[in-house]
This record gives C-alpha cells, structure tokens and sequence, in this order.
C-alpha cells in the first residue's frame, strides 16, 4: 500500500500528514514553535543530579530545558558533559526521556556518533548532507549536537518504504528536504494544504469515530490510559454471533489506523461487546497483525468478556495533549485548543479566505493566542504571501477560547 506525504510550514510549527492510496490519513504529526527537544534529535547534555528513587538522572540541555536519563550503576558524574539522544518527547508533565545511545534517524539514513556508515531510512540509503554530523569536541555548553532541520525529522517519523510522493507548502521548504528525499521520490509544493490539514485535525479530534457498516469507537484519553469504548451499532438481519464476528473485523481494520493518527500510546483499554470476543485467541491475533505495522505492541490480556489491554510504544505526546489543554474554565472532560493552535486555526482561515475571495478580513484572538500571533509575526507572514495584513482584535476573556 503506497503512501503520500503532506507537510505544511507556517509561522507557527511544522505539521505532517501520511495518507493511504484511498486518500485516509494513517498518521498527523504536529510540532510547535518552541515546542522543546524533538524526538530522534541529540544534545550536548550537562549531568545534574540523581533521583535515587527513580534511578533518572537529570540533564540540563541548554536552550531546550532538561531530560532525564534512566541511570543504575552507570551514573554520569555530576558536571560532565555526555552526548545524549532524545527517545520519547516531553509528554503528561513528564521531562523528555533521553538515551546514552544516540543516533540521528533521517528519512534516507540513520546516522550514529563515531561511524561513517550508515544504516538505511524509511526511504532506503541516501548519503546525508556534509553539513549534518556530531559535534567531535565537547563544547563547553550544552545544546544541540547536529543541526538537522526539525522537518527532516518529522518526515523520518512519518514516512515508509511505500511513499511514493512528498507535497510542501513553500518553495523553501522542497529546497530544505531535497537532500534528505532520494530522487526518485518527487517533491511538489501544493497551495492547498492549510485546508487539507484542518480538515483532518478537526475529524481527529472527534472523541467518536464512525466504523464502515455501524458502529463506532468512543475515545477517551486520560494521563493514566486511554479507553476505548466498542459500540456495536446496528444491523438489522444480523444473529448475535454474526454481529459480533462483523465488527470484529471492522475494528481490527481502523483501530491501528486510528490510533496511529493520534499517536495514542502507552496503555490502551478497549471494551468490546462479548459477542465480538467469544474466541480470545482469535481477536488476539488479529490485534497483533492488525498493530504490527504500527510499531511495537504488547497485549498482556484479553478476556471472553471483552476486555483487552494493549501497550504501544510512545515517542511523543498524544495529538490531543499537543494540540490542547486544560484550564480553570475548561474542566475536565473539557479541554480546549492552545494558544498557538488557535492562532494557527485563526492563519488557515485567513489564508483559504483570499483563496476563496473573502479577503483576510479580522482575525479574532484571545489575548493569549493574539501574543503568539504577534510573537510569530504572522500578519507579515500573511503580507508576503497574500499581500494584505488582516486586522487583528484581541477578545476580552480568554473563557472565550475555542474548545475542541
């Protein structure tokens, strides 16, 4: 099954989205101005101290803030500079997980500090640019150990051996990831993604997810877990059994597409009816093969009652932890976008106005999204691009916000 790469760059972050032959998403990454260390990227990292109850030892990262490095016997002497990798972003309050073993994933190569050999990427084996590598000499600060561009990361997350195409947003952007993209993939820029990219958020963050021929999947993310609730739906005709054995398979064929596209990880309880359990081996099996294209899972139980509970890698928060928060007028299950993501929703809009003819027009914020607009500069973003600057009003409460 081929795959096509979508990657959108605007004033505010970086976003990149994998689709099937049909069209459907099978991933949507997004990363935020400032967002912190990124996933796969290596520091020059200062050791600090030991929590001898957790056995992880701190690490000041410079300008990206702290990690920590789970440490036994091995503790880095307090002081010392150590090369460290990041393993799993900041995510639930937790500092960003690094590793002693770090290596450089790129869509073409996957690079690893005192090597000149490198292994293959999702897209196969491509001699890096000249000016990526590991920094020889400790510097006297810590910081970044490589300078790869933030988007040639976020593709080697997204891409696969089946991509058969990457589309930009810029020019600048195609000019960056040429040599990091073998020849033979094309990289195009198209002009509408902004819309392309909405539409998708917007369907990802639906707590309900339709199933083919009824039924549904009901999410809820917690810090804990993340429980999916199976509704069966109806289907007229249909005996107990062959219901049951019908959304089965409806399930086995989105759930890894589904939470692939939410970068759902860590623990996942799914409640099935019983019906669709009646043979746990059977349902097992068809999780492990249904999962396995997703990255490492294990599945510690399933019950002829219908319960099943899986455990997924994470390297990075979950899409709804990115995109959202909480907040003293939002309680909880309620969440509501943030600042930055509503200042990007308000320069989407702006921009498929003048595509549509409606013309900038006002943008309308909340005083702590207006801030990110006006920090990211995005009306002369907009100027450069359209050739007009919309007007800015800035709301009165931030209890106005857009809730997600």
């Amino acid at each position: 099954m081929s795959r096509t790469i979508l990657i959108n760059e605007s004033p505010f972050g970086l976003r990149i989205m994998a689709a099937d032959e049909e069209g459907r998403p099978v991933r949507l990454l997004y990363r935020l101005r400032g967002q912190g260390p990124q996933a796969g990227s290596v520091y020059w990292a200062r050791a600090g101290r030991r929590d001898k109850r957790t056995n992880l030892q701190r690490f000041d990262l410079g300008a990206g803030g702290e990690g920590v490095l789970p440490v036994k016997d091995r503790q880095v002497p307090e002081g010392q500079m150590a090369l460290l990798g990041v393993r799993r972003e900041a995510s639930g309050g937790k500092l960003p997980l690094l590793t002693d073993r770090p290596s450089i994933h790129l869509p073409a190569a996957t690079m690893r500090p005192g090597s000149s050999e490198h292994r293959p990427g999702p897209l196969g084996l491509l001699e890096p640019p000249g000016s990526i590598g590991f920094l020889k000499d400790k510097p006297k600060a810590p910081g970044p150990a490589a300078g790869v561009p933030p988007a040639a990361l976020l593709l080697a997350s997204a891409a696969k051996g089946d991509t058969e195409g990457v589309f930009v947003s810029s020019g600048a952007l195609s000019a960056m990831l040429k040599p990091f993209v073998p020849d033979d993939i094309p990289i195009e820029v198209a002009s509408d993604l902004p819309k392309e990219f909405a539409a998708v958020t917007a369907d990802a963050m639906n707590r309900t997810v339709p199933l083919e021929e009824g039924g549904a999947l009901i999410i809820d993310e917690t810090e804990a877990l993340t429980a999916i609730d199976v509704d069966l739906g109806t289907a007229a005709g249909q005996s107990a059994r062959g219901a049951g054995d019908s959304l089965r398979k409806r399930v086995l064929n989105e759930l890894g597409r589904v939470l692939s596209v939410r970068s759902i990880g860590g623990q996942v309880v799914l409640d099935l009816p019983r019906s669709a359990a009646r043979a746990p081996k059977v349902l097992r099996d068809g999780l492990t093969a249904a999962l396995k294209a997703h990255g490492a899972v294990s599945i510690p139980a399933v019950t002829k009652e219908g319960l099943v509970i899986l455990v997924l890698g994470q390297n990075r928060a979950s899409l709804l932890e990115t995109l959202t928060e909480t907040g003293v007028d939002a309680p909880l299950p309620g969440r509501r976008f943030r600042p930055a993501v509503e200042a990007w929703m308000a320069y989407d809009d702006a921009l498929s106005a003048t595509v549509e003819g409606r013309g900038l027009g006002t943008v309308s914020l909340t005083p702590a999204a207006a801030q990110v607009w006006k920090d990211a500069d995005a009306s002369s973003a907009l100027l450069g691009l359209r050739g007009a600057e919309p007007s800015l009003v800035v709301l009165d409460r931030d209890s106005e916000r857009t809730e997600a």
